[in-house]
């Protein structure tokens, strides 16, 4: 019997076999390193949380990381988990719906995603969502929401299926405000604001389009909306500016109860009487009376909250500030609890805060103090019972923002919020309203020194020589440094320790004559432009193009023809066009116009400047010239910077000021006469606004909205072939598409198809060729950007859904189209950026919790394959590869997958090693042995 020798490495949870390797742990202290803290809210942002099944659900940013994710909360450390990472969002556009007995529903910028509070059961139901029109309510097991597309308001429900989530009714262009649902029953309103002084609309709706009507016009002044929907026993009570009207469902039982004198501020109900403030004044009435006037504090009047039958609010009588107060409905009843911040300075008392039942008589809330800042507070309605819980910042430094809410929801007999201790960062807390139980909860973003910001800065990786790569990390100087490596750990080192600038948030390298030049700030001559051949001798300031501590901040650099062309600043003008021979004499400005893109065509360097207009350049003062002159708006917002060469012509983005067309795509063959418009795709003065200009067989592919829809296009440079090859998207948002690039002759780029979610297309230029490579993240998105190409293959950055977003590479093919591997283990996101190809290797950033923000690099010749059924070792349709289906051989790395079984047979076909995964070897006549590695 043949023997047949095999390595074997037992490994659980491996996604792949092939692991990337840390290149070098730049930053090792964290003695001078910020904790790693949760950001919650901020001045603009109102998420808000949800409560079920006894967990609290919330969004929190990883400072570390600086991605989303959406956490539960029982209010145990064990039983707080990260439920789903949610990378390239920001938080204004995270906005929590509702919630019913088992499910909560959640916006994401454009996206709707219900949860049942695990990874899995995390989806996205709805991606027409207007991100800035959305509101919504849960009522009878289904959220209700409405969104706006195509010019078209819309209310819809959703079970928390995609297939119970459908169109209610359609209300063209009014806008659809403040859901509420009473007694089975939708209530909402509807406004043209297209129009000066239209009517306000109440709608009520039973979840039908039939059982949809409208119940009364309401007039009001422009300025004025529809607020504070309440249900006051049974019955609908709401305020448009200063009308306070009333609605039992129907026509007649629906009127104006009142005019006050001012706008309105806030409505509540407490035992048996509905509440609402008016500047100094509160007023209370029983529904079904004029209101009265329960008293004019001389101040302010604002928050009203209902805790266990008692009116709390913040008023500022004029004396002691802003405080916290109490009614019972009466005059003599309406009183300051207590001055909390002694004096005439106020507390600002932030009263969305909790009570932790079962006792609901204690009341928690933030506020500030002289002595202690922004602390958490607990009331009982006494002066006595009124008190700090902890001063969790000791001293006069705030645990709190003073105008944000950090109080999350009450779980397992604790309100959890996030407070910040002044060692640790911002971080989840508990608290049962006592000093000894009020403590850290759980510390979300491990404290991990990271050698990369990515919050600030977006790194570079460049390549100095044949050898070696050149990075910038922060060190354990605490400070940026340049750094060169050639991809192992031992010749990695500090060149110098000089302060990099971040133009745009992104570092940028220029390369000539095997030195790389940069923008850095030696403290003496400001940022400046500075060169690098990889040593500490040969790293010095090459010029100070703007004397003194002024900065010229170098940018934008491009290599051509033996010389380094640069955006700069001097005293004569800002942004200007620079080049350099690597000499002192060589180096000069050209024009003044800001460089956007460069380039060549017919041997010749072209660039465009920030209004859109096409320079040409031979590097002389003389021979920088503009090939177009064409009048253009002072702001360029919305025009592409991209250059593109397609058909023996440069492609550019333009608008002029002429009232027939909006941002177009122009041509040019490098003369005047030669450059036109090719075609008005988006017909009149609306823009088209083509952007991701690519290049592929003599044609050219580019996004652009025709007014109907937003869809992939392209040309020969005449109108006549300047065709829509597929229709993407009606929602006419450019933002929602991550990337078009050219690899290996076929187009990649991220699209919506309304079924899958956003995943990875491919097209071959014709209809049929545009198609699906894969639906990566079958709960949701995966949201695949980044794309670099390889060596003919697509690297890119996806969420699965499982994993969190971390590396990927496609050939095309969705058996080709894998994670290459799981760095930030689990949920968690790595979030890999500046992907870069040397010597064999694929560098990039990317995150781990053990290790924070770090250099990393992968092996891409290691052919990896995968079991995809329980078969013979030596049938090759029984595996699978990125590329194609193989039989394992000595040069292949070989996983067996969980659930699979796979029988060695006595053959020659040997593998380098075999990585379990959960698998099964079954022996059948051949020989196992395990060896030491």
């Amino acid at each position: 019997m043949k023997k047949i020798m095999y390595v074997i490495i037992i490994l659980s949870h491996l996604v792949n076999a092939q692991v990337p390797d840390l290149v070098k742990k730049f930053r090792t202290t964290s003695a001078t390193t910020p904790p790693n803290s949760i950001e919650f809210g901020g001045s603009n942002y109102a998420q808000g949380t949800a409560t079920i099944g006894g967990f609290v659900y919330f969004f929190a940013k990883n400072c570390s990381t600086c991605y989303y994710s959406l956490y539960k909360s029982d209010g145990t450390a064990a039983g707080t988990q990260e439920i789903k990472s949610f990378p390239n969002i920001q938080d204004r556009t995270i906005q929590f719906l509702g919630a019913t007995a088992t499910k909560v529903f959640f916006k994401i910028n454009w996206h709707l995603f219900v949860s049942d509070g695990t990874t899995a059961g995390t989806v996205e139901l709805h991606t027409d969502i207007n991100r800035f029109a959305i509101e919504g309510t849960v009522g009878s097991n289904n959220l209700y929401y409405a969104d706006f597309v195509n010019g078209q308001s819309r209310v819809l429900k959703s079970d928390g299926t995609v297939a119970g989530t459908s169109v209610i009714k359609t209300f063209g262009v009014s806008s659809v405000y403040n859901f509420i649902e009473i007694n089975n029953t939708l209530y909402f309103t509807t406004i043209d604001r297209t129009v000066a002084n239209q009517p306000f609309i109440l709608w009520k709706s039973d979840g039908t389009s039939v059982g949809t009507i409208s119940l009364a016009s309401i007039t009001a002044s422009y300025s004025n909306v529809f607020t504070n929907p309440t249900n006051f026993n049974g019955n609908l009570f709401f305020n448009i500016g200063s009308q306070l009207w009333k609605s039992n469902g129907s026509v007649a039982g629906t009127s104006l109860l009142a005019t006050a004198s001012a706008n309105i501020d806030d409505i509540e109900t407490s035992n048996g009487i509905l509440y609402y403030c008016l500047g100094a004044e509160l007023y209370k009435t029983d529904g079904s009376t004029a209101p009265a006037l329960v008293k004019n504090t001389g101040g302010s009047v604002s928050t009203l909250k209902n805790v266990n039958n008692t009116l709390y609010f913040a008023a500022d009588d004029g004396t002691t500030g802003s405080e916290l107060w109490k009614s019972d409905g009466t005059t003599t009843g309406t009183v300051l609890v207590k001055d909390i911040n002694s004096g005439s300075v106020s507390s600002f008392p932030n009263l969305d805060g909790f009570v932790i039942p079962p006792a609901n008589s204690v009341f928690y809330f933030t506020a500030l103090t002289a002595t202690n800042g922004v602390e958490l507070w607990r009331t009982d309605g006494t002066a006595m019972g009124t008190y700090l819980v902890k001063d969790i910042y000791t001293g006069t430094t705030s645990s709190f923002n003073l105008y944000t809410q950090y109080l999350l929801g009450v779980a397992n007999g604790n309100v959890l919020f996030f407070a910040n201790d002044g060692t640790t960062g911002m971080h989840l807390w508990r608290s049962d309203g006592t000093l000894t139980n009020t403590t850290l909860l759980k510390a979300l973003a491990p404290n991990v020194p990271s050698s990369f910001n990515y919050s600030y800065i977006i790194p570079n990786i460049a390549q100095l020589d044949s050898t070696n790569l050149v990075v910038i990390p922060i060190d354990d100087s605490n400070s940026t440094a340049l750094w060169k490596t050639d991809g192992t750990n031992v010749n990695t080192q500090k060149v110098s320790n000089v302060a990099i600038d971040a133009i745009f948030n992104r570092t940028e390298f220029g390369s000539l004559n095997n030195k790389l030049y940069f923008s850095a700030n030696d403290a003496t001559s400001g940022y400046e432009l500075w060169q690098t051949d990889g040593t500490a001798a040969g790293t010095n300031r090459f010029m100070d193009i703007f004397p003194n501590l002024s900065s010229s901040s170098p940018s934008t650099f491009y290599t051509f023809n033996g010389l380094l062309y640069f955006r700069a600043t001097s005293v004569s003008a800002s942004n200007e066009v620079w080049r350099t021979d690597g000499t002192s004499a060589g180096t000069f400005k050209l024009i003044n116009y800001t460089p956007a893109d460069y380039i060549v065509y017919n041997s010749t360097l072209y660039f465009k400047n920030q209004t859109g207009n096409l320079i040409r350049t031979d590097g002389t003062v003389a021979g920088t010239v503009p090939v177009t002159s064409i009048s253009t708006p002072s702001s360029s917002s919305g025009i592409s910077p991209e250059l593109a060469v397609a058909n023996n012509l440069i492609f550019f983005a333009q608008k002029t000021f002429s009232a027939t067309n909006g941002i177009e795509l122009w041509k040019s063959d490098g003369t005047s006469a030669g450059t036109s418009m090719v075609k008005d795709i988006n017909v009149g003065t609306a823009n088209a606004s083509p952007q991701n200009l690519v290049a592929l067989n003599n044609n050219l592919y580019f996004l652009a909205n025709d007014g109907t829809n937003y869809g992939l296009w392209k040309t020969d440079g005449t109108a006549a072939n300047t065709t829509l090859i597929k229709a993407l998207d009606t929602k006419i948002n450019v933002t929602y598409y991550l990337g078009l690039i050219n690899v290996n002759n076929t187009l990649f780029f991220t699209f919506n198809d309304g079924v899958n979610g956003y995943e990875l297309w491919k097209s071959d230029g014709t209809i049929a060729g545009t198609v699906l490579v894969k639906n990566i993240n079958l709960y949701g998105s995966s949201m695949p950007q980044n794309f670099t190409n390889i060596n003919g293959k697509l690297y890119f950055t996806a969420d699965d859904g499982t994993h969190g977003t971390e590396l990927w590479v496609s050939d095309g093919t969705a058996t080709g189209t894998a994670m290459l591997h799981d760095i930030n283990v689990g949920v968690g996101s790595s979030h890999p950026l500046s992907i870069t190809s040397f010597n064999n290797y694929i560098y990039f950033i990317a995150f781990s919790a053990s290790n924070g923000y770090e250099l990393w690099r992968f092996d891409p010749n290691t052919n990896i394959l995968e079991s995809i059924t329980t078969g013979n070792w030596n049938v090759g349709s029984t595996w699978i590869s990125p590329s194609n289906t193989l039989l394992p051989t000595a040069t292949k790395t070989t996983k067996i997958n969980a659930s699979h079984t796979v029988t060695i047979s006595n053959t020659s076909n040997e593998v380098k090693s075999i990585q379990m995964n959960g698998g099964v070897i079954d022996l059948n006549g051949g020989t196992l042995e395990i060896k030491n590695q």
